[in-house]
Parts: structure tokens; sequence; C-alpha cells
């Protein structure tokens, strides 16, 4: 008998059960190896989904506080421009007037005690005119250089000054005497610094002469 002979003593009908058990075991396993990718495959594209909406939910959460950080930065502007215009409106109220009671004090703080003014005017122009009597030529231009020293002035000059029998009552203030003094009498015209040429300091300037004068009168009863 040849040993490498085999037999098949299995009937074929099992043969053929065997072979379909076969299939049907490699078909489960496929099936389920099948729904188990599509499984993992839906449960990632699940996370994926959940990840691009959260980030999708922070960009949204971001632009709201963006928006209301611009809002508030239009609001900002819009103050902003409010006060600009404000600003505007009293630039031009303002134009052109000049603070006289910020002159007047500043002079009455630096006229010296040698010298009394007599008249103070402002032209419409700005030029200031100042006259007056002194003990001496010394002392009227120590009185010039005063007001060359304060910033209100562009340009101080002495128009006249000469010698001049003077009332002594003048410079003691409030003393009646007839006694007379030899002194200087002096005119000295300035250039307001800052002085615009409209309507308005016509009637400013009025004023400012007539306190002026009043000043004047003050400082010189003080002395």
């Amino acid at each position: 008998m040849n040993p490498s002979l085999k037999i098949n003593l299995i009937p074929p009908e099992i043969n053929k059960k065997r072979k379909a058990e076969k299939g049907l075991f490699f078909g489960i396993v496929s099936l389920v190896i099948f729904v188990g990718l599509l499984i993992f495959i839906v449960l990632f594209l699940n996370l994926r989904i959940a990840t691009e909406t959260s980030k999708l939910n922070e960009l949204v959460a971001n632009n709201a506080s963006i928006q209301r950080e611009i809002d508030s930065y239009g609001a900002i502007e819009q103050r902003k421009t409010e006060v600009e215009t404000q600003e505007k409106v009293l630039t031009e109220a303002l134009a052109g007037h000049y603070y006289y009671h910020r002159l007047l004090n500043e002079l009455g703080m630096i006229i010296p005690e040698n010298i009394s003014i007599q008249k103070f005017t402002i032209a419409d122009t700005g030029e200031v005119t100042i006259s007056g009597d002194g003990y001496s030529h010394t002392g009227v231009a120590d009185f010039i250089s005063r007001l060359n020293d304060i910033s209100l002035f562009n340009e101080v000059w002495l128009s006249s000054s000469k010698i001049a029998s003077l009332s002594l009552a003048k410079f003691l203030g409030g003393v009646s005497t007839s006694e007379k003094v030899q002194g200087v009498q002096f005119q000295i015209s300035a250039k307001l610094k800052g002085f615009v040429v409209n309507k308005n300091n016509k009637t400013g300037s009025q004023s400012a002469s007539n306190t002026s004068s009043s000043a004047s009168n003050n400082t010189t009863s003080n002395q």
C-alpha cells in the first residue's frame, strides 16, 4: 500500500457543510470588524465635532468680547468728539478775549514805591499807555525794567520823561500837604502780548482802562 495515498472517507455533503460554516464564520468576523471600524470612525468624528464645536464657541465668545470692546471704544470716541466740539465752541467764544484782571494784578505787584501812576489806558489795538510821576529817572527806569520782566508785554518803551515839580501828597497817599518836590513826569508805552483786535476787545479795553485807573489810585494811596 502506498503510504502517500490519502483516502477521503468524509462524505461530500459534510465537506460542503464545513466550507459553508467557514465562509459564514469569516463573514461574521468581517462584519464585526467592519461594524467596529464604523463605530470607531463615528466616535472619532463625534470627538472632532465636539472639539471643533468647543473651539467655535470659544471664538464666538471672544468675538462677542471684542465687539463689546469695540462698542466701548465707539462710546469713548463719541465722547471725545463731543469734548472736542465743546472745546471748539469755547475757544471760539473766548477768541480775542483778554484777561485784564491778570494784567492789573501783576501790574499792582511790580509798581515801585517811588512811582505813582496817574493814568492807565489800553487802546483797541492793544497798546498800553501808562502816565505817572516818580522821584527820579532811576525809579522810572526800574519800573520799565519790571514791566519787561513780566510775560504780558511784547514791547515796553519810554515815550516821554521830564523833570517836574510834583505834589508830595501824591507819593505819601492820604497825607494833606501842599509841599512840592522835584520829580519826574513820565509816559510809558507797551504792547500787550496775545492781544487780538476785534469788537470784543473794544468793550474790554474801556473796562480795563477805568479799572486800572482805580487800581492805580488805590496803589498810590497805600504807599
